[in-house]
């Protein structure tokens, strides 16, 4: 398989603890997890702001992996994966590379 963050080959382990987002290692960009709602969310990030948007975003993911073990959720408060590693929602990544988007939440308005 290959890694999300720079296509590389990687290896992937499907734990029984976590079926929905297998653990990713990347001899390039270390160990992640990615839960499919932040694959989704960074998707529609991508379509919104572009490919060269989309691209820092990744880099900054690859920087956060490279320090330790990442856990890429959908929403913190109800992750998919149990992890001791470092938990991250797509808010997190694009606010760090410098882009704001609304929050559309029913529970926000």
């Amino acid at each position: 398989m290959k890694c999300y963050l720079c296509g590389q080959p990687a290896t992937t382990i499907y734990e029984p603890t976590n079926p929905f987002s297998p653990k990713t290692t990347c001899p390039l960009c270390g160990t992640y997890y990615l839960e499919p709602a932040f694959r989704a969310q960074m998707e529609h990030f991508q379509s919104r702001f572009g490919n060269e948007a989309y691209q820092k975003a990744l880099q900054h993911m690859q920087q956060l992996t490279q320090a330790g073990l990442m856990v890429f959720v959908g929403n913190y408060e109800a992750p998919l994966t149990q992890s001791d590693g470092k938990y991250r929602e797509i808010q997190d990544i694009i606010h760090a590379i410098g882009y704001q988007v609304p929050t559309l939440n029913k529970m926000d308005r």
